[in-house]
């Protein structure tokens, strides 16, 4: 079964370390999973809300989902 990706805010813990190559991306230091490595066009982004802010993985297509 695979997993959907997904992002959230800190470090990996100690445990799933070994899962993550760490990058820096415009400044900010990112963990990415060994399972994205991979894949092309993938973006993370902030999006804004009057309920506040949450990081969103863009360009990952979902199995069973399309965008068109």
């Amino acid at each position: 079964m695979r997993t959907t990706p997904s992002v959230r805010r800190g470090t990996p813990e100690a445990n799933e370390a070994s899962e993550y190559e760490q990058q820096t991306v415009n400044g900010a230091t990112v963990y990415v999973h060994n399972s994205l490595r991979d894949l092309d066009n993938v973006e993370i982004d902030a999006e804004v809300s009057v309920f506040g802010s949450k990081l969103v993985l863009k360009g990952v297509q979902t199995a069973g989902r399309s965008c068109c």
